[in-house]
């Protein structure tokens, strides 16, 4: 698992326990030190893409 695809799935899993939008950040540098911003844009972009297939989904042609 790459470091952004480990940062979106744990992205994720805090969204999905509740954590505030101002704890996100804190919380994912804490367990990945040498996060880099591009790779926390990377993976916010990813579960809000995932998150929004879900409540959206495509339709099946």
């Amino acid at each position: 698992m790459t470091q952004a695809s480990a940062v979106s799935s744990e992205l994720d899993r805090l969204i999905t326990l509740g954590h505030q939008d101002a704890n996100l950040v804190t919380a994912l540098q804490r367990k990945f030190p040498d996060l880099t911003e591009a790779e926390l844009e990377a993976g916010f972009a990813k579960v809000i893409s995932d998150r929004g297939r879900k409540i959206n989904p495509e339709p099946h042609v």
